[in-house]
C-alpha cells in the first residue's frame, strides 16, 4: 500500500493485490508482482478507532498507487483514485503493449456502511495518475481532481495535465507539447481566493529534445490557456519527483 485516504469520519485502506516477494526476486522474478487471485478490498475504519473496528468491503480487483480525496455523505464514505485494471509498477507492466490495462484512470468507489453495498464507476476516459486535489478542502466533498494525464503510447510518462469536474463530469486537459514529458501538478492557491480552482498548478516539465527541465504554472481554472509563467531550471528534474506546496506564512 503505497496511499490511503481519510474522511472526517474515517481512515480508508486499500489492501489491493500488489505483492512484495523477496524469494521471487532472488529467484531471478519480479520482487513486486500483481496477483489478481489474491482479489482487492477497501478498508474502512474510524479517524480514532483500531485494528479492530475496521470493516472490509470487497471491490472490483485493480491496482490504486495514489488517491484524489474521500469525504462522508451520509451513510456514504466516497472515495476518488486513480485505479489500473492491473500494474504498471508490478512484474512486467513497463512495457507499450498492455498500456490500457496499466494506465489508470480516475475512479469512485461509493461505499454504503449502513447495507454494505459499494458502488463503483470510472470517472473519466484520460489516463491519470499523481491525483490531487485543493488540499484545503481535503476530507470533505470536492468539485474538481487535478491529476498527470499519461502518455498513451509510451509506458511510464505523463505529457499532460487534466482537470476532472465532479459537478458537470466533464474533463479538460493541457498537453506540453512533442517531446515534453511531466509529472505531478500541485495546486497552490491565489492570495484571497474566492473558489476552489481559484489558483495555479505548478509542475515540472523536462523538453528532452532541448534537454531543460521547466517550472511550469497554469491557471486552474483556464488550463486549455497554457502556462501563465515558466521558469526555466538550471538542473535536470527527475521523472517523478513530487511534492506539495507550501505557502508563505
Amino acid at each position: 500500500m503505497h496511499d490511503f485516504a481519510v474522511t472526517e469520519k474515517y481512515s480508508l485502506f486499500l489492501d489491493f493485490p500488489i505483492t512484495l516477494d523477496i524469494e521471487r526476486a532472488i529467484a531471478g522474478g519480479p520482487a513486486l508482482d500483481f496477483e489478481p487471485e489474491h482479489g482487492a478490498r477497501i478498508g474502512v475504519m474510524p479517524r480514532f478507532g483500531s485494528d479492530q473496528d475496521v470493516r472490509w468491503f470487497d471491490v472490483a480487483t485493480g491496482s490504486v498507487v495514489h488517491t484524489a480525496n474521500a469525504w462522508d455523505d451520509g451513510d456514504d464514505v466516497v472515495l476518488q483514485a486513480s485505479r489500473s485494471k492491473t500494474s504498471d509498477i508490478a512484474g512486467a507492466g513497463l512495457n507499450a503493449e498492455n498500456l490500457e490495462d496499466t494506465q489508470g484512470q480516475l475512479y469512485e468507489w461509493r461505499i454504503n456502511l449502513a447495507t454494505g453495498v459499494v458502488t463503483e464507476r470510472t470517472l473519466s476516459d484520460v489516463r491519470c495518475d499523481f491525483t490531487r486535489v485543493n488540499d484545503a478542502h481535503a476530507c470533505h466533498p470536492t468539485r474538481y481532481v487535478y491529476a498527470a494525464a499519461f502518455n498513451t503510447d509510451r509506458p511510464f510518462s505523463f505529457d499532460g495535465v487534466m482537470k476532472f469536474d465532479n459537478e458537470t463530469q466533464t474533463t479538460t486537459t493541457f498537453h506540453y507539447g512533442a517531446n515534453r514529458f511531466g509529472g505531478e501538478a500541485v495546486f497552490a492557491p491565489k492570495v484571497g481566493a474566492k473558489t476552489e480552482d481559484d489558483g495555479y498548478l505548478v509542475c515540472f516539465v523536462q523538453d528532452e529534445a532541448a534537454q531543460q527541465s521547466e517550472c511550469l504554472i497554469l491557471d486552474a481554472q483556464d488550463l486549455a490557456a497554457g502556462p501563465v509563467a515558466t521558469v526555466m531550471v538550471p538542473y535536470r528534474v527527475p521523472y517523478g519527483f513530487h511534492a506539495t506546496w507550501v505557502g508563505d506564512l
